[in-house]
């Protein structure tokens, strides 16, 4: 019963901010539109019809077109702005973003970093109750994923990955060798790892 609440309520999360995205998507385009109109009409305007006005207030209506044209070259780029899901079911996100971290300076500090990671990176398997990922870890990776969420459980004397059941992969060929794999053809990356126990 307390999955089905809380599933209920990351249903309704999720469709309150794509609510809000969606009424600021419009806001933005119904500011342009009028700004837009608004500097059209005011540019066919005769001079002399703004000579009844205070002077400071006539500047300010001469400026409009210049501040709306401002305006537009620092939003517009939201309207064509590349908007991904961050939630998914499939097995590709279809975007690779392999060396952004080659591109930050070397002395950056790691506390002043925004770095993208996984919860439980490799529950693959268990059903809606326990999957938390869909991409295989290379995957993410690729994606740009660098923070990674490993949980392990011993069994045969070996590191298995486990999401309270077995998730059918090992550490060190499904989770360690990836990672070295990745790191080598792509050497100017970092790679954070989270590695608990299942219990965790």
């Amino acid at each position: 019963m307390l999955y089905i609440i809380i599933f209920y309520i990351k249903s309704i999360v999720l469709l309150l901010k794509n609510i809000i995205y969606t009424i600021f998507k419009i806001s933005i385009f119904l500011i342009f539109n009028i700004l837009f109109i608004t500097c059209n009409h005011l540019n066919e305007l005769p001079h002399d019809s703004l000579s009844d006005v205070p002077s400071d207030f006539e500047d300010h209506l001469k400026a409009l077109p210049h501040t709306v044209k401002a305006f537009e070259n620092t939003f517009a780029p939201l309207a064509t702005m590349d908007v991904r899901d961050a939630y998914t079911h499939q097995t590709t996100s279809g975007y690779c973003n392999t060396d952004w971290m080659s591109n930050i300076r070397d002395d950056a500090p790691i506390h002043k970093l925004s770095i993208p990671g996984t919860h439980d990176t490799m529950a693959l398997h268990g059903g809606d109750r326990l999957q938390t990922q869909s991409l295989p870890l290379s995957e993410q990776l690729n994606s740009g994923i660098r923070v990674i969420d490993i949980r392990v459980g011993i069994q045969n004397n070996r590191l298995e990955i486990y999401h309270v059941i077995d998730q059918k992969a090992e550490f060190e060929k499904d989770v360690l060798q990836v990672v070295i794999n990745f790191l080598d053809r792509h050497p100017g990356e970092t790679i954070l790892m989270r590695l608990g126990s299942s219990r965790a």
